[in-house]
């Protein structure tokens, strides 16, 4: 399928891009993989002076314009009645626990990092075999800062979360 003139960050987009995969390549199982910025925390509008009600918008992707909320991806997903066993984001910063939360009804595991990714991105030649079929998301994790600990630019983290878990968090979080 050839898609053009088509808007990436509205969430009839990603829900055609999810039910034409699953057209395409029927599964007992999903994953996804996110390659692009990311800027977990930040709103869509304007980094540099976030409105309070924005406040909360977490988004991934190019240039303004090319910019998809969190939420429009979580509600694409969810209206595809599509669980994926994990979202992996080759993007910067989208392991916290905003973004977790965001997530948490629509996938497993989020396997993301804290930080930059360098633009190399994840080795995905070396990692491949960890997420495929039966997801190993310590050796992924594993994989990732061993390359990045022998590269050029030896930085890098990765966590593997299971978002299973968020709501437990929460709790406790209100708690304290």
């Amino acid at each position: 399928t050839t898609y053009s003139n088509i808007d990436f960050t509205k969430k009839e987009t990603v829900l055609r891009f999810i039910n034409d995969t699953k057209a395409y390549a029927p599964s007992l199982r999903y994953a996804l993989m996110v390659g692009c910025h990311g800027m977990g925390w930040l709103p869509v509008d304007d980094e540099s002076n976030a409105k309070a009600d924005k406040a909360r918008r977490k988004y991934f992707g190019g240039g303004i314009g090319f910019r998809a909320e969190i939420a429009i991806l979580a509600d694409a997903i969810n209206e595809s009645n599509t669980h994926l066993d994990f979202i992996l984001f080759d993007d910067c910063y989208m392991a916290n626990v905003e973004v977790v939360y965001d997530l948490h009804h629509i996938t497993d595991y989020l396997i993301a990092s804290t930080s930059e990714i360098m633009a190399r991105g994840m080795p995905y030649e070396e990692m491949w075999q960890y997420l495929s079929p039966i997801p190993n998301y310590e050796m992924v994790c594993n994989t990732y800062i061993d390359f990045y600990s022998d590269y050029i630019l030896p930085y890098g983290t990765l966590a593997a979360i299971d978002c299973r878990q968020i709501e437990a968090f929460a709790d406790l979080m209100a708690d304290i």
